[in-house]
Order: C-alpha cells, then structure tokens, then sequence
C-alpha cells in the first residue's frame, strides 16, 4: 500500500510564509515611517547650514555691519522654523561670524534624539 503525500505539506507549516511577509511589511511600515518624518528635516537642518555659511560669507566680504547682518539672519531663522536667538552674529575685526547652535528633536517611535547642529562661519573682508 503506497501513502500519498499532501501537496501542501503537514498542517504545522500552513501560514508560514504569510507571517514572515507580515512581519517584513511590519519592518518595512517602521522604516518608511521613520524615513518620511524625519529625512525632510535633515534636508531641511543642510540646508540651513549652507545658508548660515552663505549669509557669512556674503556679508563678510562686503564688510557689512552686525547691525545690517543680524535682519537677515532673523529671516533665516523664521524661514527654517527655530529660535532667532539660535543663530549668533558677531564682528570678528572687520569681518563678520555667523554661528548656528540648535537642536533639532528626532522622531524614533519610541524615543526623542537630540540632534545637535553646530556650525560657525567666519569671513573677512578681501
């Protein structure tokens, strides 16, 4: 007498598959969500770097005053949504210093990261 085996294997091993493609989509679901909120704010935190430096530099080598500069600083600070206090200009001779500290709170699900910005560009008149 021959035994005829299922096709679909023993019952222990129905749904086997589907549980791992849930758990990847699960995974998948994490990082994506992760991606999507907090990637755009690193974007965003570059870019604003790249500005501060440019506001340094442009100002810098023209030899303009703190007290021209620091509007324009205050408009970087409202464009990219943080505190004016957070960036700092200062005379440096006849130069100008521009100094960015912030910090910026990453989305980790299940915990806040404190991602500290700090950069400072300082340029001299030619």
């Amino acid at each position: 007498m021959t035994v005829r085996r299922s096709v679909r294997g023993s019952r222990a091993q129905r749904g086997e598959g589907n549980l791992k493609f849930v758990v990847y989509l699960v995974v998948l679901g994490v990082f994506g969500y992760l991606g999507i909120v907090n990637v755009p704010r690193f974007f965003n935190m570059q870019s604003l770097k790249a500005d501060a430096a440019d506001l340094a530099r442009t100002t810098g080598v023209q030899g303009i005053t703190v007290e021209k500069v620091r509007p324009k600083a205050d408009e970087l600070a409202r464009k990219y949504d943080i505190p004016p206090k957070d960036i700092e200009v200062k005379q440096e001779g006849r130069g100008i210093s521009v100094s960015l500290n912030t910090v910026q709170k990453i989305d980790l699900i299940v915990t806040d990261y404190e991602w500290v910005i700090q950069q400072t560009t300082k340029m001299q008149p030619y």
